[in-house]
């Protein structure tokens, strides 16, 4: 199976690796493409599952690949909860242009990251400025790893959200039991207009 990611950032190459070896047997081939998002740097709400579609399909074709996997984290604005949540979504697409998705933690930021984020400064420049070795800490923990001391990282809520995108896609038996009288299974196709999943029956 080949397997295109929408970036060459090692962090979510890595991810995906992990993610598909659990997912998958076999031999698997992750290739990572640059390909653009569509969306702001530091994308909020729907933009973030738009910018990882954007990113999974432009990287499926590119490599004419078997599925395609965007990947794109900002704020979540849910109903309710009165602070945004940081998380990263995934969208997978294979060759018929479905797609499934998935999220990683959701986690609440300190006021003063939102206010920033909201004034235009990107995520990844906040936390940089608040470590003693910023290259090495955004690339292999970000922002959670500092706000955990490391008990979570941007990898392994990365590889969460890769791995919950896959989990239609992963047994067969089940979801061929699902679609047996009295069940049924929702896949969804991409919207080229509107650059977001679209459900399908």
């Amino acid at each position: 199976m080949d397997i295109a990611v929408g970036s060459r950032n090692p962090i979510k190459l890595a991810a995906v690796r992990r993610a598909v070896a659990e997912a998958f047997s076999g031999t698997v081939n992750v290739v990572g493409y640059e390909v653009a998002s569509g969306v702001a740097d530091q994308p909020r709400g729907e933009e973030i599952v738009r910018g990882a579609s954007t990113r999974a399909l432009a990287a499926r074709d590119c490599a004419n690949a078997d599925l395609g996997v965007g990947i794109e984290a900002g704020l979540l604005d849910l109903p309710g909860c009165e602070q945004p949540l940081q998380s990263v979504v995934c969208v997978v697409v294979d060759r018929h242009r479905c797609c499934t998705v998935g999220l990683g933690p959701g986690f609440a930021l300190p006021d003063t990251f939102v206010r920033r984020i909201d004034a235009g400064t990107p995520l990844g420049e906040i936390v940089r400025g608040l470590v003693p070795d910023p290259a090495e800490t955004i690339e292999d923990t970000g922002a959670i790893g500092l706000l955990t001391r490391e008990r979570r990282t941007r990898l392994s809520i990365t590889q969460e959200a890769v791995l919950m995108a896959l989990v239609p896609r992963m047994d067969a038996q089940v979801r061929a039991g699902a679609e047996a009288p009295g069940g049924s299974v929702e896949t969804r196709s991409f919207d080229d207009r509107a650059g977001r999943p679209t459900p399908r029956r």
